[in-house]
């Protein structure tokens, strides 16, 4: 635990090499209950210093680990979303809602995933979804913004990111967006 802890400081000060040096130590003297958890952070770092296939690997490798982890399952799919799968994106997405269905962000993802693919309507269901559970998901109405962007729709693409402005004033991506 000392050392996923230490790993964990590294990275939040963007350490991102010695914390993966402590994440490699702590998978070597980890017991098999806590390695899912330290594969899952692992993951993360290797994902903000931009090795995407890396982090891949490892949320997946958490996700066998912990069968349970929503959380791997949905940064699997996010790193197949950045690969620009959206395939492998859905299924991963899918599985992290399966798991849990209350949570928004995991509605938020597949949306992500289906906006991906191109499916706008399974998007912004997803993106209303998200909504319903959680009114103040400033990133659902960003990204339904996109999505009806990108079908033309501007007027109503304006009034989603006017809407995410009203909880977030300081949101620069709908600024952008409107």
């Amino acid at each position: 635990p000392a050392l996923d802890a230490w790993g964990n400081v590294l990275a939040n000060l963007g350490a991102s090499r010695g914390a993966i040096e402590k994440y490699k130590r702590a998978l070597a003297v980890a017991a098999p209950d806590q390695s899912a958890h330290i594969l899952h952070n692992y993951g993360q770092v290797l994902l903000r210093a931009g090795y995407i296939l890396r982090a891949l690997r490892k949320f997946r490798e958490a996700f066998q680990r912990d069968g349970n982890g929503h959380d791997s399952a949905y940064m699997t799919g996010q790193c197949f979303i950045r690969l620009k799968r959206p395939k492998g994106a859905l299924k991963w997405m899918r599985m992290a809602v399966d798991l849990a269905p209350k949570d928004p962000r995991a509605q938020l993802g597949l949306g992500n995933a289906w906006l991906a693919d191109g499916r706008h309507a399974d998007a912004e269901a997803q993106y209303r979804r998200a909504l319903e559970l959680d009114p103040a998901c400033v990133d659902a109405h960003y990204n339904w913004a996109v999505s009806l962007s990108q079908q033309g729709e501007f007027g109503k693409a304006v009034r989603h990111c006017k809407q995410g402005l009203r909880m977030n004033r300081d949101g620069f991506e709908l600024l952008a967006q409107q």
